[in-house]
C-alpha cells in the first residue's frame, strides 16, 4: 500500500489535524477509497478484540482481552482512562449515542456500563453463563442489546431492567446490530445464520439469511437499505427487510472477524485472522485496497463518524488509526 500522506515522521499529535485538514482540501471526492500509514496505540497487554468511535468522533475505546477497555484522545493519542471490572477479557464496546455512556462485553458473562466522563461503573448485568459476544444500544440511547449464548436480550439501559428477549435457535449469538432507526435488530450465530426482528415486538421480519459458517460480524448500512455480514472468509450483503441476498464474495483468506460500512454507505471495511483490513465498493464488491500493517490477526473495525479516519485492533496488542484519503 502507497501512502500519499503518512503519519510517519510526524513531531507530534498535534501535527494530525494539519495533516487531515490538507488531506481534505487535495483530495475533496471518495474514488477511490485510501489509506494513509497508521498511528499506532499502544497500552494493552493482551489481543483487543473490540473498537469504537465516539459520536463526536473526539474519542476512541478499545476492549482487551486483558479485562480493560481503554479510552484514547484522538487529537493527542493520550490515553485518557482505563475502565476495569470484569474477571475475563472485554470482547466488544458500545458508545451510548449522546457519548455520555460506554457498554462493554465481557469473557465472565457480564455487561457493564459505564460513564465515560468519570470512569465510574453505571450497572453490571449478570446475564450468562458464557461470554457475552457484542453489545449494542438502540439509536435512541434507552436500550442495549447484548449477544450470548443462546439469545439477544434487551434492557433498559438507564435501569438494567430487561425489556425483552428475542428467540432462537442457535446455541451461542456472536453479533448483535441495530439498525440506524432503531425499527430493527439483527443477531448472527453458530447456526450459520442472521435473522432480523422487529426491535419493539422481538417478531422475525424476513427468513433467516444463511451462510455456511458461523457469522462473525454484521453491519446495517447508514440508509439501512442493507445488512452485511460476515462468515469465515465470505461477505454477503442483503436486501433489507426483503433478506434477498444482492452481493456475496470471497474477501479473505482466513476468518473475518469484523466488517464496518463507511459513513455514507460507498465502502465496506473487513477485518481477518490473515492480518489484513480489505476495503470494498458496496455497489459491486470490488475490493478497492488492501491494508497492511498490523502484525497479527485483525479483530475488529470501525469508522470514524466523519469517514476520515478507520480504527483496527488486532491479536498483536495494538489499535491502529488509519487516515482515509480522498482523490480527485
Amino acid at each position: 500500500m502507497k501512502a500519499i500522506l503518512s503519519f510517519r515522521g510526524l513531531s507530534s499529535w498535534s501535527s494530525l489535524g494539519l495533516v487531515m485538514s490538507l488531506a481534505w482540501i487535495l483530495f475533496p471526492t471518495l474514488a477511490p477509497c485510501q489509506t494513509s500509514a497508521p498511528r499506532v496505540f499502544r497500552g494493552h497487554s493482551q489481543y483487543i478484540d473490540g473498537v469504537a468511535f465516539s459520536p463526536d468522533g473526539k474519542l476512541l475505546a478499545s476492549a482487551g482481552a486483558d479485562n480493560t477497555t481503554r479510552l484514547w484522545e484522538i487529537d493527542t493519542g493520550k490515553q485518557l482512562r482505563y475502565f476495569a471490572g470484569h474477571t475475563g477479557g472485554m470482547r466488544h464496546v458500545a458508545f451510548s449515542p449522546d457519548g455520555t455512556r460506554l457498554a462493554t462485553a465481557g469473557h465472565d458473562g457480564t455487561i457493564r456500563i459505564w460513564d465515560v466522563a468519570s470512569g465510574k461503573a453505571l450497572l453490571t448485568l449478570t446475564v450468562w453463563m458464557g461470554p457475552v459476544h457484542a453489545v449494542a444500544f438502540s439509536p435512541d440511547g434507552r436500550h442495549l442489546a447484548g449477544a450470548g449464548p443462546p439469545v439477544v436480550k434487551l434492557w433498559d439501559a438507564t435501569n438494567g431492567k430487561e425489556v425483552r428477549t428475542f428467540p432462537g435457535n442457535r446455541s451461542d449469538t456472536t453479533c448483535v446490530a441495530f439498525s440506524k432507526d432503531g425499527k430493527y435488530l439483527a443477531a448472527g450465530g453458530n447456526d450459520n445464520s442472521v435473522t432480523v426482528w422487529d426491535s419493539a415486538t422481538a417478531k422475525p421480519v424476513a427468513p433467516s439469511m444463511k451462510h455456511m459458517t458461523r457469522v462473525e460480524s454484521l453491519a446495517f448500512s447508514p440508509d439501512d437499505r442493507r445488512l452485511a455480514s460476515a462468515a469465515y472468509d465470505q461477505i454477503k450483503v442483503w436486501e433489507i427487510p426483503s433478506a434477498k441476498e444482492v452481493l456475496s464474495w470471497k474477501a479473505h483468506s482466513n476468518t473475518i472477524k469484523g466488517v464496518a460500512f463507511s459513513p455514507d454507505g460507498r465502502f465496506l471495511a473487513s477485518a481477518s485472522q490473515d492480518k489484513t483490513i480489505r476495503l470494498w465498493d458496496t455497489a459491486t464488491g470490488k475490493e478497492t485496497e488492501t491494508i497492511k500493517g498490523h502484525a497479527g490477526g485483525v479483530h475488529s473495525v470501525a469508522f470514524s463518524p466523519d469517514g476520515k479516519l478507520l480504527a483496527s485492533t488486532s491479536s498483536d496488542s495494538t489499535v491502529r488509526l488509519w487516515m482515509v484519503k480522498r482523490e480527485k
